[in-house]
């Protein structure tokens, strides 16, 4: 039987891996508390769906990890939009911003990663511009898009989050162009092949795919974005996502003094260099078994791309 009753098991962040994990450790028989922090104020949520059917339909219900139920049913305690500032390894407790400190037994970071905002030149003063990783960034894309007259939208980036928001963001009416700086999109992730497949997919669509396109500056006059490429191309945009890829939350765990590579850095069984410290999810930089050696993984389904733009087709060892 894993733990006492009177432990104390924390989780820092509840994205996919947070939340399964708390569901698992009661499955596994831990018998203490356990705690389930994450600044985002919402209900657990799925991500993916967030850049295809929440972009358009708004509703988070239908997208959740759990429901409300099931983490009263299995004694979770969420404590949502707290934003976690720092871990005292020594004392083993977490401070929460502004809310005091909370004791833990076991401690699990799974922080995930954010979106990286490239250092383009006028990109903090454009307007509408936004990532696509929280539900409030899809509820910001989506009040823009109902909002603007001509819905000019350009996605920085043909990589998944910018290929299924582009092809979301079709099914709304906008006017979408894909700016990517490669050759090829998903050129980072995928095959030839494959990337020539969701090209031909998306412009079936109407979505335009413009490559070898690197944006250097973007210029912003009365609310109307002008975006310039080193290749002497330009685009006007009413609305601007950046989809350029993430950067990994590793703050909390790399100013506790955990060790850092690429990730927080795990053994085979998701624990760091303190014992009583778990790391799970994309943060992590973890021994693989298969491969017999340490990677970092984003977990992103290929398939989904395709399922979204053919539904239009179709209709026109645990140490605890």
């Amino acid at each position: 039987m894993l733990g006492t009753a009177n432990q104390v098991c924390v989780v820092i962040g509840a994205s996919h891996a947070g939340v399964n994990f708390a569901f698992n450790l009661r499955k596994e028989g831990w018998q203490g508390e356990v705690i389930l922090f994450d600044s985002d104020p919402n209900i657990p949520y799925h991500r993916p769906p967030l850049s295809k059917s929440y972009i358009i339909d708004g509703d988070l219900n239908s997208n959740l990890l759990k429901p409300l139920e099931s983490y009263k049913k299995d004694k979770i305690t969420l404590k949502l939009g707290v934003k976690v500032s720092s871990i005292n390894r020594n004392n083993r407790t977490i401070s929460i911003e502004n809310k005091g400190t909370q004791k833990y037994d076991k401690l699990v970071i799974a922080t995930g990663a954010r979106p990286f905002i490239p250092p383009i030149s006028g990109i903090d003063s454009a307007a509408n511009l936004f990532p696509m990783s929280t539900a409030n960034d899809a509820i910001e894309i989506k009040k823009a898009i109902d909002s603007s007259e001509k819905k000019r939208v350009i996605i920085i980036g043909g990589g998944y989050i910018g290929l299924e928001t582009a092809a979301s963001l079709k099914k709304t009416g906008a006017s979408v162009k894909v700016l990517e700086r490669e050759e090829r999109i998903l050129a980072r992730v995928t095959a030839p092949v494959m990337s020539d497949y969701f090209m031909e997919l998306l412009q079936q669509n109407d979505v335009q795919i413009l490559t070898n396109n690197n944006v250097s500056f973007i210029k912003t006059e009365n609310g109307l974005n002008t975006i310039f490429c080193d290749n002497e191309t330009s685009f006007e945009a009413d609305i601007v996502i950046v989809g350029v890829g993430i950067r990994v939350n590793t703050e909390l765990a790399d100013t506790a003094g955990l060790e850092i590579e690429q990730g927080i850095k795990v053994n085979e069984f998701s624990q760091t260099n303190d014992e009583n410290i778990y790391a799970i999810g994309d943060c992590t930089f973890h021994y693989n078994p298969h491969y017999k050696r340490y990677l970092r993984l984003e977990s992103v389904q290929l398939q989904n791309l395709g399922i979204l733009l053919s539904k239009k087709e179709e209709t026109g060892r645990s140490g605890f």
